[in-house]
């Protein structure tokens, strides 16, 4: 009998350490993000596969798209409770900052990258400014992608043009020489009196791309310090002056009807195109053609020889939950996906979508590709000076998503030609003042 009842205790012990050990032993972990399901599952494979002794399984939720879908599915589960382990969050959104800031709803990482002798030497410095607040790290970044400007060195090798490359290595790659190298390939290929080959696209002339030149100029669209605009500022009206200046003083740019970004590029419409450092994943899978041409990359240039080069840059986050029931369990598969091995992994799947460690730039898999036919010997170069030097973070605030509908209009008209830069700044600065007095 008493035998009987010890077994039965021990039974019930047993139970509950089995209950109690799910936070270290056969925890199942929540991964949530956007788009591609098989996307996130390749990554969670590669994880699994680079750990086979790791006694938990994973489970992956995803949504359609990055945008208000998913940032309020998002949001509803965390406020029932049911929030996953880890999720991906784009660090524009205004609850990341609060997060941040306040130490509520995810987990300050500090003490697991201590305990496990993680080095963030091996990040981006663009990404330490935004992974975090108050000196504490609250995300990994899955990637970083600076905007890059890419141009067709074949052509400008036909036309005997300085090599932008070669310029922005020697530090000459300025506003000036853009516009020698513009005009210089904005020409009438066909004869029939009509320009079908420009020097640059019109979408120079848009919000992200903008920062830019604004920034190079000493300017910004908005001082967080004071909570004013600084749209109407010297420095912002010379960067924007500028890219108008292509468009309609110039005359280099792509008119209304042809089209634009990657496609047109890759069609050969256009000389330099300022697009995402993701953008060779479209040539490598001949998304829009074969191009016909080979290709290279430079910074925006710098608004003279004084000036500094910048380049906005877009950052995708993982965090975990604060509470999480399977914290540690957690950690492991958060700290591979944060790891230059797990962004190796991201890269392989989505064709170098945003690299988000220097130990990239050293491994066997960037080397094979930027060896292929047609990628320029200074790409990486200078993409490691882009993500290393030149990467800004384009700042958060209050009602940012209504002040872009509201700039767009704006930028709309600049690029129609339908107001003058230094009065459209001023409108925009008294109406963005106004939004934000509300």
């Amino acid at each position: 009998m008493l035998q009987r009842v010890w077994v039965n205790i021990w039974t019930i012990v047993l139970l509950l350490l089995i209950v109690t050990a799910q936070g270290t032993w056969g925890a199942k972990v929540v991964l949530m993000a956007w788009s591609d399901p098989a996307r996130w599952q390749g990554l969670v494979n590669g994880f699994l596969a680079d750990n086979p002794d790791w006694p938990h399984e994973v489970e992956v939720q995803v949504t359609a798209n990055s945008g208000a879908p998913y940032r309020e599915k998002l949001l509803a589960m965390l406020a029932g409770g049911t929030g996953p382990d880890i999720w991906l969050v784009d660090p524009s959104w205004l609850e990341f900052d609060e997060w941040a800031r306040t130490g509520i709803v995810v987990e300050e990482l500090d003490p697991y990258i201590k305990r496990d002798g993680v080095s963030l030497d091996t990040m981006w410095p663009v990404f330490k400014d935004i992974g975090g607040a108050n000196g504490k790290l609250h995300a990994l970044p899955l990637h970083v992608i600076p905007q890059t400007m890419y141009y067709n060195r074949t052509y400008i090798e036909e036309l005997g043009v300085a090599d932008p490359a070669a310029q922005y290595l020697a530090g000459t790659w300025t506003f000036a020489n853009l516009v020698t190298a513009a005009k210089a390939s904005t020409i009438d290929k066909n004869g029939d009196g009509q320009f079908d080959h420009w020097g640059v696209e019109s979408g120079l002339m848009s919000t992200w791309q903008l920062w830019s030149y604004v920034w190079t100029s000493g300017g910004d669209f908005f001082d967080l310090a004071t909570g004013k605009s600084t749209a109407d500022a010297p420095g912002t009206i010379r960067g924007i002056e500028f890219v108008y200046d292509l468009i309609h003083t110039h005359k280099v740019a792509t008119v209304p009807g042809v089209t634009g970004s990657v496609q047109g590029f890759v069609q050969g419409l256009f000389t330099f195109m300022q697009n995402w450092g993701s953008a060779p994943g479209s040539f490598v899978r001949n998304t829009y053609g074969i191009m016909e041409f080979d290709w290279a990359v430079v910074p925006p240039p710098k608004a003279d020889a004084t000036a500094k080069h910048y380049t906005p840059t877009t950052v995708g986050l993982w965090v975990m939950n604060k509470e999480s029931k399977v914290k540690d369990a957690a950690w492991d598969l958060l700290k591979w996906l944060g790891s230059a091995k797990g962004n190796e992994a991201w890269l392989r799947a989505t064709y170098f979508h945003g690299i988000a460690h220097p130990a990239i730039f050293q491994s066997k898999y960037f080397r094979d590709l930027i060896s292929q036919p047609g990628w320029d010997k200074n790409l990486a170069t200078i993409y490691y000076d882009l993500y290393m030097h030149h990467a800004r973070w384009r700042p958060s605030y209050r009602k940012m998503a209504d002040w872009e509908r509201l700039s767009d209009q704006y930028i709309v008209m600049l690029r129609n030609g339908q107001m003058a830069v230094r009065t459209a700044m001023e409108e925009l600065t008294r109406l963005t003042d106004a939004l934000m007095a509300e």
